[in-house]
């Protein structure tokens, strides 16, 4: 358990649950700690190792920039939180009845469209999928958002904090 959250991922049968008092057990489960952010030990001693690696290979670590390991790390992240809100936004509408949700030629998803966005680690592009119906507005990524801050700030805003 982590000091400073008190929280522990579990690892049971190939599924993570983040639980706060340790109440998931058996055979199957194991115990990482967890970094404020949510960030295993596991998954931080890994960059870690990469990092070292590059630097005694003589290629370098390229933190920030075109080409850089934050830039990469943002973007992924970015990208799965995109399609967990469009996994979110066509659930809600295929349950509603009789809605554009239904079976009956309800929503789904229509491909994707570029979008780059300046982070504080650099600029980064990701794929900001697209429904059927053209219903689907992410909340990480508002239409007109280009830097970071624009986003926080509107998510912010809709989140009433």
């Amino acid at each position: 358990m982590n000091a400073t959250t008190g929280h522990l991922i579990e690892a049971v049968d190939r599924v993570s649950l983040a639980v706060a008092d340790g109440s998931v057990q058996g055979a199957d489960v194991k115990s990482m700690p967890v970094s404020e952010n949510g960030l295993s030990s596991e998954l931080l001693e890994e960059l870690a190792a990469l990092a070292a690696e590059k630097v005694h290979g003589g290629e370098g670590l390229r933190l920030m920039g075109e080409g850089g390991l934050l830039p990469e790390l943002a973007q992924h992240l970015m990208q799965a939180a995109l399609e967990a809100e469009m996994d979110e936004h066509l659930a809600a509408e295929a349950g509603r009845i009789g809605g554009r949700g239904s079976r009956s030629g309800g929503n789904m998803r229509n491909g994707y469209r570029a979008k780059k966005v300046m982070t504080e680690v650099g600029a980064v592009t990701v794929q900001v999928p697209r429904d059927r119906l053209g219903t689907f507005r992410p909340r990480l990524l508002p239409v007109h958002a280009r830097r970071t801050g624009e986003i926080v700030s509107t998510s912010l805003r809709r989140t009433g904090w």
